[in-house]
Parts: C-alpha cells; sequence; structure tokens
C-alpha cells in the first residue's frame, strides 16, 4: 500500500484538526524537458507546484511573497556552486526542505554540501522523488510539531 505524499506531509495538521493543505513546492532545473516533467509528476501526487529554470528565477520565487514549504534542486549550472546554491536557498528560509537530485558523485564526499534533506539518484526519477519529498516533509513536521 502507498501513502499519499501530500497526506504524510500534512498529518500534523490534520492531528491538530486543521483542514490539511498540499505542500508547496518549488523545483528548479535548468533543462525545461525534466523540470516539466518533475512538475507533472509531483503535481499529479498532490503537491502544489511552481518551477523555476535558473537562479534568478529561484530566488524571485523565494523573495516573491508566495510560501514554499520544498525546493527540489534537479540541476541549475548559471552562475556559482552547488555549495553556494544550498547555502543561499537556506538563508533565504533555514526552514525550507531541500531535496537534491542527482548530485554529482565529487560533492557527495563534501561533507559540507550534506545540507539538503533528501537526495535522489537520478533527477529523472519521479517515483524516487515524491518518496523523498515526502519523507523529508513528514520529518519536517514531526520537528515543527516538538517544538
Amino acid at each position: 500500500m502507498t501513502t499519499h505524499p501530500a497526506r504524510i506531509s500534512n498529518f500534523a495538521s490534520a492531528l491538530r484538526g486543521g483542514v490539511p493543505a498540499p505542500a508547496r513546492v518549488l523545483v528548479v532545473d535548468d533543462k525545461e524537458a525534466r523540470r516539466e516533467h518533475l512538475t507533472r509528476g509531483l503535481t499529479a501526487a498532490g503537491y502544489e507546484v511552481a518551477a523555476a529554470g535558473d537562479r534568478r528565477e529561484l530566488f524571485g520565487r523565494l523573495s516573491g511573497g508566495s510560501p514554499v514549504d520544498a525546493v527540489v534542486i534537479a540541476s541549475v549550472r548559471d552562475g556559482g556552486g552547488v555549495r553556494d546554491l544550498l547555502d543561499q536557498v537556506l538563508a533565504c528560509d533555514p526552514r525550507l526542505t531541500i531535496v537534491w537530485s542527482a548530485p554529482s558523485a565529487g560533492l557527495w564526499a563534501d561533507f559540507s554540501s550534506w545540507v539538503a534533506d533528501e537526495t535522489c539518484a537520478r533527477a529523472s526519477d519521479v517515483d524516487e522523488l515524491k518518496r523523498k519529498l515526502a519523507r523529508a516533509l513528514a520529518r519536517r513536521d514531526t520537528r515543527a510539531r516538538a517544538a
């Protein structure tokens, strides 16, 4: 039996008697076809999804006033390294859940790059992404309940 990711991430809200809302996810990928593929897959899974194709668009969306629960970073090659990008995203909001899809092998050995809540081995694997995103959001909800 598979549990719907939006149900997992909204468990804490349901326990408090609130009406669960879908988690809001920002997908960041500089490859348009993959960005659309991930957006369709996450939308079909019940997430509210926005997309960005580069750093400028990513930070424009994060600072634009529309709240986001999670950022999925698949590929962003413009201006700077991934470590800098992860730090900048967290600087916008340290409570954001980050799923980093398809990290390069060299960065696995760099402990400082492990700031993502979850990582996916393949950027285009929507099923793996849904599982990892649901798990990361559930942990975030658990931390919020404990606080």
